[in-house]
C-alpha cells in the first residue's frame, strides 16, 4: 500500500473508529481501475465478495449501474453484476449479518 501511495491511492487516518481510508490519488486512476473492471468485470465479482463493509459493495453498484443517455456506462460490468446479483446480496448479507 506504501508502494501506491502517492501516485495511485490516498491514504488517510480515519477520525471515528480507527483504521485507514484508501481513495484514489486523482481521478484518471479511477478511470482506469472502472476501465479495467468493465473490460474483466469477473474481478468486481471478487472484490464484492470480499468487501469488509457495505460501503465497498454499494461503490461497486453505483459504478455498475451508472448511465449516460440511458446506456450503462460499464456495460459489461453492468451484465455481469445483473447475471450474478442473487450471489452478491448473499454474500453481502452472510457478511452483514456474521459481522
Amino acid at each position: 500500500m506504501k508502494a501506491l501511495e502517492g501516485t495511485f491511492i490516498s491514504i488517510e487516518k480515519r477520525t471515528r473508529g480507527g483504521g485507514s481510508s484508501i481513495g484514489y490519488a486523482n481521478p484518471s486512476v479511477r478511470d482506469f481501475v472502472l476501465a479495467t473492471l468493465d473490460d474483466e468485470p469477473e474481478y468486481a465479482l471478487h472484490l464484492s465478495a470480499d468487501a469488509s463493509d457495505l460501503y465497498q459493495v454499494r461503490n461497486i453498484l453505483k459504478y455498475a449501474t451508472s448511465r449516460v443517455n440511458g446506456r450503462y456506462k460499464f456495460a459489461r460490468l453492468a451484465a455481469a453484476v445483473h447475471e450474478k446479483q442473487a450471489i452478491i446480496f448473499e454474500k453481502t448479507i452472510e457478511r452483514t449479518c456474521s459481522a
